[in-house]
């Protein structure tokens, strides 16, 4: 993969990525810029290098301080190349409630969902988190048991 390629195409899946993960589109670009940078300086040795750049700016991402953002005060815009949560939503006010609602979930099952969200099935996440296939599994069906009774109770259909 070339530099340009990378910026142009996985950089912003990586951004979305971690927003469906819970950062902010601010914290999702850096993070996502830092992952690249290391992971470019280590191509050789990387097989796989988009589940690797996932990883990366996971972890980056979750070395941050951690920061809440109270539901009611949701207004970021949904990611650009990110696949919606809820397929049906159609207004960015709608959307930033999804992502917001994602930002609530327990680390594991946010996490488990943004990978879902962004093409992963529970074998590569269990591998790219360092986990179960089965414990995945879990924490996707926890995950969206929340997402459908919050989204169901904000007035979002997600069926």
């Amino acid at each position: 993969m070339s530099w340009e390629y990378l910026l142009k195409n996985e950089l912003p899946r990586i951004a979305a990525f971690l927003q469906m993960s819970g950062a902010t589109p601010e914290e999702a670009k850096e993070c996502a810029q830092e992952a690249l940078a290391e992971c470019w300086a280590r191509r050789t040795d990387i097989q796989n290098m988009n589940a690797y750049l996932r990883k990366v700016a996971h972890r980056v991402f979750l070395k941050r301080p951690v920061r809440t953002v109270p539901l009611e005060e949701a207004h970021t815009d949904p990611p650009d190349h990110a696949p919606s949560p809820c397929a049906q939503a159609e207004d960015n006010e709608g959307n930033a409630k999804i992502l917001a609602v994602l930002g609530e979930l327990p680390p594991a099952q946010r996490t488990a969902m943004a990978y879902t969200l962004d093409g992963y099935d529970p074998a590569e996440i269990a591998v790219a988190i360092q986990s179960t296939p089965q414990a995945v599994r879990t924490s996707l069906n926890r995950a969206r048991n929340t997402l459908k009774t919050r989204l169901t109770h904000l007035g979002k259909d997600c069926t």
